[in-house]
C-alpha cells in the first residue's frame, strides 16, 4: 500500500513538472519582409529596324504596412492551447524591403509542440493619420522610355488571418525555452500582381504629384485594378516560423 502511494505521488510530481515546463516562455521575433515583383516584356520590331525601346517594365518592391495588433492562436499536443491578442499604443509603422531599422515585435509564448498555430495581424491606423493600412510601391516602363511611378494603397482597417507553417512542410512548429525562434513574415507581391497586365496599367488613370506622372491604385483611383489587388490580398500574406 506505501509503495502505490510513493508511485502516486513520483506520477504527480513528474507530471506537475511536464505541466511547469510547458508553461515556460520561448522567445519569438517576428519579421516583416517583401517577395519583390519584376516583370518586363520586350516591344516587337521588324528585323533591321532600330530597337525599340523595352516597355512593360514592371518593379515593385518596396512599402509600408500599419499593424495595430497581432493575434495568436495555438493548439499544442501537449499542454492548454495558447492564445492571446497584442495591442499597440500606437500602429507600427513596418517599413517592406528599404533597409533601414524597424520596429522590433517579440512575445514570450509557452514553448512546446504545435500542431497549428494561426496569426492575425490587425491592420489599421486608430490614430487618424490618415496612412494607409498597406502601401506597396515601384516604377513601370512607358512604350516611350518614361519611368512612371506606381503605388497601391489600401486604406481599409482589416484583420488577415494566416495560418502558420515550420522550415519543414507538414511538421509541427516547436517552440523552445532555450532557442530563440523567428516568425517571418512575407507579402508575396508576384502573386498579387498575377493576373494583371502591362496593358491594364498602361492604360490606367495617371495622375500628376511634384511634376512627375504616377499610377495611384487605390478604391478612389482606377478601382478596377484595385478590387483585382485586393481580392488577393489575403492570400498574399505568410508566416514561417523557425
Amino acid at each position: 500500500m506505501r509503495t502505490f502511494a510513493l508511485l502516486l505521488i513520483l506520477m504527480f510530481a513528474l507530471n506537475s513538472c511536464r505541466k511547469d515546463e510547458l508553461t515556460l516562455p520561448a522567445k519569438v521575433y517576428f519579421n516583416f519582409e517583401i517577395e519583390p515583383h519584376q516583370d518586363s516584356e520586350l516591344k516587337s520590331h521588324p528585323a533591321g529596324s532600330a530597337a525599340s525601346p523595352p516597355f512593360g517594365q514592371l518593379e515593385i518592391g518596396t512599402g509600408r504596412l500599419l499593424v495595430r495588433a497581432i493575434e495568436f492562436d495555438g493548439k499544442r499536443e501537449q499542454g492548454r492551447d495558447v492564445y492571446f491578442i497584442s495591442d499597440f499604443d500606437a500602429p507600427l509603422q513596418i517599413m517592406l524591403g528599404k533597409h533601414e531599422d524597424n520596429v522590433e515585435v517579440s512575445f514570450d509564448i509557452p514553448q512546446g509542440s504545435y500542431k497549428k498555430i494561426d496569426i492575425g495581424f490587425h491592420l489599421g491606423d486608430f490614430n487618424g493619420t490618415g496612412l494607409p493600412s498597406l502601401t506597396l510601391e515601384g516604377n513601370m516602363v512607358l512604350p516611350n522610355s518614361q519611368s512612371v511611378y506606381l503605388r497601391f494603397e489600401y486604406h481599409f482597417d482589416d484583420i488577415i488571418v494566416v495560418r502558420s507553417r515550420g522550415s519543414v512542410a507538414n511538421e509541427n512548429i516547436l517552440l523552445r525555452k532555450d532557442k530563440v525562434s523567428t516568425a517571418t513574415v512575407e507579402i508575396d507581391v508576384p502573386f498579387l500582381f498575377r493576373f494583371i497586365n502591362m496593358g491594364e496599367l498602361m492604360s490606367g488613370q495617371f495622375a500628376h504629384e511634384n511634376g512627375n506622372e504616377v499610377l495611384v491604385i487605390n478604391e478612389h483611383k482606377n478601382q478596377a485594378l484595385f478590387n483585382k489587388l485586393a481580392n488577393r490580398l489575403n492570400n498574399a500574406f505568410s508566416v514561417v516560423i523557425q
